[in-house]
């Protein structure tokens, strides 16, 4: 990690063992905590070489992993005790910095004003991504007469500067756009509404005031002005509307494209 050893060996050999269980589907079932496992991760939270990555948070990038955009919230000696206490109970704010992956498809249903909505949650996972086709399909054509139908697209704004792990010139935030662009151009979408909801702003407003991540504005320049984006590379002051603008405008072009009469309005 880093290029740098940890400093107990004892801390790599659990470094390693939290990684392969991360990289099993199931690994998680079997994993026992208990004090001891507390323990080994308080004392690998305080090795040098891991103060150093979290140091490094926002340019990891590793093939086939991301940082979980929690960490920053649970990853800390405070919270590591809080959570290892019998008596603890989630917050409201540990819930939202929560991660539980959604695989297939699940309907959540609901009333809102006597009227009935259904949410099909599709997940954002390589596989299930793959089987977008077959969802989008099922879903619209399960749709009854007086139904109407919104695709809600779910877009990470602090994967602007995350790179693509096969397409090493582009980023994730590229490959929302060509999702997008999948949806627009599905016949069984023709007659639903697109909503697109900008996710992550705080991380992504984190990333922008690390210094180390300046040069990553290179991946919006086009659609920067050339005057805000040197005041940003050359001193890290910025506008908010116009980092916001310069992320929805990348989706905003291709919606454009393909509907040039209809509005799109960004929020």
């Amino acid at each position: 990690m880093l290029g740098e050893e940890f400093e107990k060996s004892e801390n790599k050999e659990f470094a390693m063992k939290i990684e392969n269980i991360c990289d099993q589907d199931d690994g998680y079932e079997n994993l026992e905590i208990d004090e001891k496992f507390k323990q080994q991760l308080l004392q690998l939270y305080d090795d040098e070489t891991i103060k150093k990555m979290v140091k490094m948070k926002n340019k990891i990038n590793l093939p086939q992993k991301k940082l979980f955009d929690g960490f920053q919230h649970f990853f800390s000696i405070e919270k590591i005790t809080e959570i290892f206490d019998d008596d603890y109970n989630p917050s409201s704010e540990d819930k939202v910095h929560s991660r539980k992956p959604t695989t297939n498809m699940e309907p959540y249903r609901f009333m809102l004003n006597d009227t009935r909505i259904e949410i099909t949650d599709v997940g954002g996972q390589k596989s299930e991504l793959l089987r977008l086709t077959d969802y989008l399909t099922h879903w619209c054509y399960e749709s009854k007469e007086n139904d109407r139908n919104f695709i809600l697209l779910v877009v990470s704004m602090s994967d602007y500067n995350v790179q693509h792990p096969v397409h090493q010139k582009f980023t994730l935030l590229d490959e929302s756009v060509e999702y997008m662009k999948l949806l627009l151009n599905n016949p069984a979408t023709e007659h639903c509404g697109l909503l697109i909801f900008f996710n992550k702003k705080d991380r992504f407003a984190e990333k922008l005031a690390d210094e180390q991540c300046r040069e990553d504005i290179k991946y919006l320049k086009d659609y920067i002005k050339s005057s805000e984006y040197q005041s940003y590379t050359s001193t890290g002051k910025y506008s908010e509307k116009v980092m916001f603008n310069a992320i929805t405008a990348k989706f905003v072009d291709i919606f454009k494209k393909k509907y040039p009469d209809k509005s799109c309005y960004c929020r």
